[in-house]
């Protein structure tokens, strides 16, 4: 029996030492085709196996494989490829670019894509990632800090209020220096309404030079979450390729599509606060009047000043409410070789930390082509929005009046309660 256990044994030794005999250490080197460099951190494995090294820092490698084994090369941005093993031991390898991979596009004039490397002039693009990690429902606002030399200002911290854009400086004292908007092609004013400095010119508010109240800017309808990418033209480019509208530069942005595959169901939301962290101080000492007297009539704080133990209403800290937003969006996409659709549907609410204001927007987006032949496709896109909004008044007032609701705020006694007439 132990005879029989120690030839079993011995048997087992000699065909590992065989197999291991088999073996042959690979070696090689594997270089690019386009400049015929070293091609670092390459995925060198044999197939069916977990036997995986990476190229040095050279491109060369270093592996142990039995003749006849497959060694399979990959790297990002490259064909994969496999070669057989044999008994030389050395294997140099050539990996070609995947054009495919490689060659990034981007959208220009006329809803067109080019190749990234093609282009000559001066562009910027921002991915569809970047645009919804900032978690904002106005695409300009989206684009604070990821274009180079752009100057975003909003209108105001309301529910809804608008945002613009200046690239690369103001040309204008008294114009418009916005860039051009283009969604797909089509071209989209992005401009917010203005009121008139000329009583009864073009509008209903007179003689005012600031806004009476905030507006949402054009481009603010347009949902995030259907942003697929947004490439910034600056200088003369822009204004060679859309005309003198141009002229302030051109913001390019491309909308989702259905790709071809199975049906995909994607839903996301947003919730969010907002509280206002620090207000101006005001004083507490005088009650209203003025000249020191006190008078129920005035508005003004110049009046007696507080006794010990009377109330002092903090009427600034008590008007402010804590804001909340939400934000649904969901989307169906999907198609074959033939055809390919898209339907989302967004629904934005938003109160203000100003007490009665309001900002609410719903879009429904349905796009899709069709492949007739090989000569004629169609494309189409229809698109849905509806806002609505109640804002507060502010800036100077209407009619000479006394201006918005900070600057009554500020006027209001501290010896009355604002909230008995809210």
């Amino acid at each position: 029996m132990k005879k029989r256990l120690l030839l079993f044994f011995l048997s087992i030794f000699l065909l590992a030492i065989q197999a291991d005999a088999q073996q042959l250490t690979v070696t090689g080197k594997v270089t690019a085709t386009d400049d015929s460099g070293p091609l670092p951190g390459v995925s060198v494995k044999v197939k069916g196996t977990n036997n995986v090294v990476q190229t040095s820092t050279t491109g060369v490698f270093t592996i142990k494989a039995n003749p006849g084994n497959i060694l399979i090369f990959s790297y990002i941005g490259y064909t994969p490829q496999e070669k057989p093993v044999t008994t030389a031991g050395v294997m140099n390898v050539v990996l070609v670019a995947d054009n495919k991979a490689l060659d990034e596009v981007v959208v220009t004039a006329f809803n067109i894509a080019q190749d990234r490397k093609s282009l000559n002039y001066a562009f910027q693009n921002v991915k569809s990632k970047d645009i919804e990690e900032s978690r904002q429902q106005n695409i300009v606002n989206a684009l604070q800090g990821k274009v180079a030399g752009a100057v975003i200002t909003s209108s105001g911290g309301g529910p809804g209020e608008g945002a613009s854009i200046v690239l690369r400086g103001a040309t204008s004292l008294d114009g418009d220096n916005q860039p051009l908007f283009v969604v797909d092609g089509v071209p989209l004013d992005n401009s917010s309404f203005v009121e008139s400095l000329a009583p009864g010119a073009g509008s209903a508010f007179n003689g005012v030079t600031g806004r009476s109240i905030g507006t949402p800017n054009r481009a603010s309808d347009i949902n995030p979450d259907d942003i697929e990418s947004v490439t910034v033209l600056k200088g003369p480019a822009a204004a060679a390729l859309y005309g003198v509208k141009a002229g302030n530069g051109a913001i390019i942005i491309t909308t989702k599509k259905g790709k071809t595959g199975s049906t995909s169901v994607v839903y996301s939301n947003l919730f969010s606060f907002d509280n206002v962290m620090r207000l101006p101080e005001t004083q507490s000492t005088y009650k209203q009047g003025t000249n020191g007297v006190f008078a129920q009539t005035s508005r003004a704080s110049y009046g007696s000043q507080f006794l010990p133990g009377e109330t002092i209403y903090d009427n600034m800290g008590d008007f402010f409410e804590t804001g909340k937003s939400q934000t649904h969006n969901l989307s169906v996409s999907g198609g074959s070789e033939k055809y390919t659709f898209r339907f989302a549907a967004s629904n934005a609410n938003q109160n203000g930390v100003v007490p009665k204001t309001e900002y609410g927007k719903t879009s429904l987006r349905l796009s899709g082509s069709a492949i007739a032949s090989e000569k004629f496709s169609v494309t189409g896109s229809a698109n849905y929005i509806r806002t609505t909004g109640r804002r507060a008044l502010q800036g100077p007032g209407l009619f000479g009046g006394n201006g918005g609701f900070l600057v009554s705020i500020f006027n209001w006694p501290k010896n009355d309660n604002m909230k008995d007439y809210l």
